[in-house]
């Protein structure tokens, strides 16, 4: 098993759940897929969000979440 590979998607992962129960709580998108890759993910949602503060307000809720070390369950994930 390539460990380092392993963790990296796994981190992903994690952050895709921990994006997606934010971008839904602030805005009511659904994750309806998403890409893991290298290095970067790429997430679908049900709705467009093109402005730029919606990213910021939902990328600021995922890292406040992150840095709280919340337990998933409520997350919502």
């Amino acid at each position: 098993m390539n460990w380092p590979a392993r963790l990296d998607a796994m981190q992903q992962h994690t952050g895709e759940h921990i994006l997606s129960g934010a971008l839904h709580r602030l805005f009511g998108a659904e994750n309806v897929g998403f890409h893991i890759g290298s290095p970067y993910v790429r997430m679908d949602t049900s709705i467009p969000l093109t402005a730029a503060n919606s990213w910021h307000e939902a990328e600021a809720a995922a890292n406040a979440a992150v840095r709280a070390d919340t337990p998933g369950a409520l997350l919502g994930a």
